[in-house]
């Protein structure tokens, strides 16, 4: 689930492929996540005991928010460094990205889960 262990060659790459390459890249990585009810179950368990294991909180903040925010921060920045992009605060365009997937995985997983498993196949 964590993608902050980029390398130097990795973020790169992502710098020299189009955004709209980029965009697809990770929209098509979370379709194939919530296309897998496995994750979804492990993911609405997460999202449920985030508020009673402090060990899943734990893991929750480092690996589902902080170091997703990391490595767009790291990106952003990079695509500035490189005028890809305007100047602006990374870590402010990071969390603004990083947001609204956050909310529809919150909304696939717990809000919309069907009380029947077998909506989901």
């Amino acid at each position: 689930m964590s993608v902050t262990e980029s390398s130097e060659e990795q973020m790169d790459q992502l710098l020299n492929i189009s955004p709209n390459k980029l965009y697809h890249f990770g929209s098509e990585s979370v379709k194939n996540q919530f296309s897998s009810l496995k994750m979804i179950k492990i993911l609405r368990l997460i999202f449920i005991e985030v508020y009673h294991n402090d060990k899943i909180r734990k893991f929750f903040i480092d690996e589902l928010l902080n170091d997703p925010i990391e490595f767009w921060t790291l990106l952003f920045k990079n695509f500035m460094d490189k005028k890809i992009i305007k100047q602006s605060n990374p870590k402010e365009l990071a969390e603004n990205y990083y947001t609204f997937g956050m909310f529809k995985m919150f909304e696939a997983v717990v809000l919309n889960f069907p009380d029947d498993s077998k909506k989901l196949i």
